[in-house]
């Protein structure tokens, strides 16, 4: 049975890239970039996608921050601030009294745990509840039987996949990196080829456009032009220099990469018992994350693994829509503890 929202009610999935808010009752998404700009003094000049648009761009007085890296809190004061801000936007008020569920990845700690929960009271929280994030994608896919499933989650900050029986987690594991490193990636390649620095927002703009998992499949898509036109900056002039950038160069800068989150997926799969996998693989393996929308990434995976890959429907808001949705099903909500070490999963 589920219970009616409102927009009191909120899932909130903080990323190492990006937060993102799902609002009850009006079924409102929101998505703000995980950074700030700070002067010399910490007064805050921008937050957010506002913020993130500043990257690479500011002058020596000015200090960037990303206060969430690998899918736990970092700077505690920055990501209160950031928080505020959004809700703020949100409300057109100061927040309080909003009931929310917030995720956390497997490999936090107790005590990021609780800076997790912490923060969204400051806010404004009445109600805080946090829960593993692979249980808020399951929810969020509408898992509610006792079958075996994966999901794997390919964010920012951190790569993890997880086995679970309907919603509820059963074991799972990580990397404390993400996609992200694909920006990396791109960014070294552009700076050993073409002698051209770029900063994170234009490596992800590549990424965004012309990272590809299976290069050769790129001529399938009539919307997606093969290459790109980039300006970066000479390291030694300064002076602003164009170029192109095609995707199978893009290919050639993420394929290590790629590589390695293959590697984790095998490690994980022979880690679980065989009874599990055999349940879990009469099904498909959800990918969610900003990772999922790299073209052909599911392709790409089951070419490696020999197993079935769907990308869930929106994959970037999954979690925080799961979390929204465990707050109107009672007997989930009564499942998530407050006391952070209820979960005991194996890892």
């Amino acid at each position: 049975m589920y219970k009616k929202l409102t927009n009191n009610d909120l899932g909130i999935d903080l990323g190492t890239s990006s937060i993102k808010i799902a609002v009850g009752g009006k079924g409102v998404l929101i998505k703000e970039s995980s950074c700030v700009v700070k002067d010399m003094n910490h007064k805050h000049i921008a937050y957010g996608n506002l913020a993130g648009q500043m990257c690479g761009k500011l002058p020596e007085e000015l200090v960037f921050s990303t206060p969430i890296k690998s899918g736990v809190i970092f700077d505690y004061d920055n990501t209160v601030s950031l928080l505020k801000r959004i809700l703020y936007r949100l409300y057109k008020s100061s927040t309080t009294g909003f009931r929310s569920v917030v995720s956390f990845h497997s490999h936090a700690t107790n005590v990021e745990k609780r800076a997790l929960e912490e923060a969204i009271r400051e806010c404004g929280g009445k109600a805080v509840y946090i829960t593993p994030s692979a249980e808020a994608d399951a929810v969020g896919l509408g898992f509610n039987d006792d079958n075996y499933r994966i999901i794997v989650n390919l964010g920012g900050g951190c790569i993890e996949a997880s086995l679970l029986r309907g919603n509820t987690l059963v074991k799972s594991n990580s990397l404390k990196y993400g996609v992200n490193v694909f920006d990396d990636a791109i960014i070294k390649y552009l700076k050993e080829k073409y002698g051209v620095l770029v900063g994170v927002q234009t490596a992800r703009y590549i990424k965004e456009h012309l990272a590809s998992a299976i290069p050769d499949m790129m001529a399938t898509l009539q919307h997606v032009e093969p290459s790109l036109e980039i300006s970066g900056c000479d390291p030694i002039s300064g002076v602003p220099k164009y170029f192109k950038i095609s995707h199978r160069e893009v290919y050639a800068s993420i394929e290590s990469a790629l590589t390695n989150i293959v590697v984790f997926l095998k490690g994980f799969l022979s880690s679980l018992r065989s009874d599990e996998v055999h349940q879990a693989l009469n099904y498909p393996v959800y990918l969610t994350g900003g990772g999922s929308k790299i073209y052909f990434i599911k392709e790409f995976m089951e070419s490696r693994l020999s197993i079935d890959f769907k990308v869930a429907n929106k994959p970037i808001f999954l979690s925080s829509i799961g979390c929204l949705n465990t707050i109107g099903m009672p007997t989930k909500l009564k499942k998530i503890s407050r006391h952070l070490d209820r979960w005991e999963y194996r890892g």
